[in-house]
Formats: C-alpha cells, sequence, structure tokens
C-alpha cells in the first residue's frame, strides 16, 4: 500500500510544478491497493491517505504536495504526518533504484503512447 502512496504524492509533485493533471495523462499511481486484500484493513484506517516523513525536522514543507484529497482511491483528505507510525522502529536501508521508478506493463506502454499521439 505505501508504494501506491508514495506514485501518488510523485503524481502530485509534478501536478504542482507543471499546472499538468498528471493522472489524466499517465497512470500514476499505478499500483491499484484494491487488488491486495491485505491493503484493506490499513486503507480502512487511512493509512493510503498519510504521508509520513520519519524524522521530525525533514521534509517541513511536503504540504505544499501532499494536500488535497486522495482522488485515485476514495477522496479521503490527505494529511502529512510528522515523524513514523507509532510503534516503528525504523531500520537501515539499502538503495534499491528500481524502487523508485513505475513499472509499467508493455500493454501501458502502448496505451499511454496511443493516448499521447492522439489528435485533439
Amino acid at each position: 500500500m505505501r508504494g501506491g502512496v508514495h506514485q501518488a504524492a510523485y503524481g502530485l509533485a509534478l501536478e504542482k510544478l507543471t499546472g499538468v493533471k498528471m493522472t489524466k495523462m499517465l497512470p500514476v499511481p499505478n499500483i491499484d491497493n484494491a487488488k491486495f486484500p491485505h491493503t484493506q484493513p490499513w486503507e480502512a484506517k487511512g493509512e493510503h491517505a498519510k504521508l509520513y516523513t520519519f524524522s521530525p525536522s525533514d521534509y517541513q514543507h511536503l504540504g505544499g504536495i501532499w494536500n488535497g484529497k486522495a482522488d485515485w482511491a476514495d477522496g479521503s483528505p490527505l494529511e502529512v504526518v510528522q515523524g513514523a507510525p507509532e510503534g516503528f522502529d525504523a531500520p537501515e536501508g539499502t538503495p534499491n533504484q528500481a524502487g523508485f521508478a513505475p513499472n509499467y506493463e508493455p500493454g501501458e506502454i502502448f496505451d499511454i503512447a496511443k493516448r499521447l499521439t492522439k489528435k485533439m
């Protein structure tokens, strides 16, 4: 579920920077949490609309991007939470470059290309 949240944040950032409603042009977020039954309890708690900073002092301006409603899900209000979720002990991570790039299916890429080349 957190992957979908991070993809949504990326889409919102692009939208705020460009003024283009990115979700109309690209499938961002590209992860449909409804396909995963184990995400349902977390969505019921509203976790899909929260973006944690995992630090009390970092990402102070995150609210400039993560605001409004979770239009890709149920329309819940978006919330920036300073710090980590309760009970969370952050482990040291390792780099994962592939984890920061969308993994589109070939059919999705053809669909995007078709929409981009469609005559208006």
